[in-house]
């Protein structure tokens, strides 16, 4: 295993000077913010579109109609228990 050792700011073995690795290194974590900042507003995209009913309705238009269905059900049965007591 060849010894690697500092001559100036450079290390010896061909390796990158410390400012060429900083320079590379702010790059990286550059494009790892522009990643995250699109990463994010992806998902608060998804986000938005899990919570709105209309996409949902969109999406899944036979459903819907079967919950909103079962929802008129159970709410017609308590209301009419509701009057019973009444």
């Amino acid at each position: 295993m060849p010894d690697i050792g500092f001559r100036g700011d450079t290390i010896v073995e061909g390796r990158e000077s410390d400012s060429d690795e900083i320079s590379r290194l702010r790059d990286e974590i550059s494009r790892s913010r522009r990643r995250l900042g699109s990463s994010l507003v992806a998902l608060e995209h998804r986000v938005q579109e899990g919570v709105n009913w209309r996409h949902w309705v969109r999406a899944h238009p036979l459903s819907s109609i079967a919950v909103m269905a079962l929802a008129g059900y159970m709410v017609g049965r308590w209301h009419g228990r509701a009057a019973d007591t009444a």
